[in-house]
């Protein structure tokens, strides 16, 4: 079984364990793992399309404040992503070119 899938139990873990997140007492949710969603070298391009598909809602819905991967040794995103969009009026990307 594939674990990020909706049936799966660690995805079903994920999603209790960040319903049961207080805020207050934990203002900042961060994420890790392997693989970027997103990248601009060609030879990792949309690799983990999969699991982005199945956990990018989730996250998003959670309001995951920052996602770490490594896998790309020369990948660089300091921007909001959601969906394959880079959100370009945001409070948060005031500031930067994009």
């Amino acid at each position: 079984m594939v674990w990020f899938l909706l049936t799966a139990d660690q995805y079903r873990w994920l999603e209790r364990d960040l319903a049961n997140v207080d805020r207050f007492v934990t203002p900042w949710l961060v994420a890790v793992w392997h693989p970027p969603w997103y990248s601009s070298y060609n030879a990792h391009y949309r690799e983990a399309e999969c699991m982005m598909a199945a956990m990018e809602e989730l996250l998003y819905s959670y309001a995951v404040d920052i996602v770490f991967n490594g896998h790309v040794s020369d990948e660089g995103c300091f921007f909001s992503v959601f969906q394959m969009n880079y959100p370009r009026t945001t409070k948060e990307n005031e500031g930067f070119n994009i």
